[in-house]
């Protein structure tokens, strides 16, 4: 391992890097750049392969951390539109954080109103049967308006009904209640 002072022209220290990689005549990383001191490495193939499986799983990792961000703003707006399911967002956003963060998902699992309800579904594929009610409340009578609603555009209607019905019948064919052994 290397450690140089980065000047302050740019095209030095390229210059500098050009010509280790000539001298070296290995891959040249870039390790960390701080405090004003570029930290380089010269790596054979094999710790080559190591380096790019880290590089992987943490770019797999912020992957699932943003995805996890995207359900979680989906899943709060679905809280207050109808035909927008908060409940697969909010899933989908604990299998994201359970993947990329620890903090997070403990945060989302530590929520007092959803991580009760996360913690059912991850354990035992349970909806329950106060979250089925509530569901069916909200959605039959607000979709019923689009559905009679003149000015709504055909295909918006039958959309809307399709997916209401799907929804329903997903949530009220999943258990209420754990299985008792």
């Amino acid at each position: 391992m290397l450690t140089l002072k980065i000047f302050p022209s740019t095209s030095f220290a390229l210059t500098i890097l050009n010509y280790l990689d000539e001298v070296v005549g290995g891959v040249m990383y870039i390790l960390n750049i701080a405090n004003g001191r570029l930290t380089i490495v010269s790596l054979n193939k094999r710790q080559l392969n190591h380096y790019n499986v880290i590089m992987l799983k943490s770019t797999v990792k912020t992957v699932y951390f943003i995805f996890g961000w995207i359900f979680l703003l989906l899943g709060v707006i679905g809280i207050f539109l109808p035909l927008l399911p908060t409940t697969p967002f909010l899933l989908l956003t604990a299998f994201c954080f359970a993947r990329s963060s620890e903090r997070w998902h403990q945060w989302l699992l530590s929520q007092p109103h959803l991580g009760p309800f996360i913690l059912d579904w991850q354990r035992h594929g349970v909806i329950r049967l106060r979250a089925k009610i509530l569901a069916t409340v909200l959605m039959v009578p607000l979709v019923s308006l689009s559905l009679i609603n003149e000015r709504v555009p055909r295909y918006a209607q039958i959309s809307a009904g399709i997916i209401c019905t799907c929804v329903l019948i997903f949530i009220w064919t999943r258990p209420s209640q754990q299985k008792v052994d």
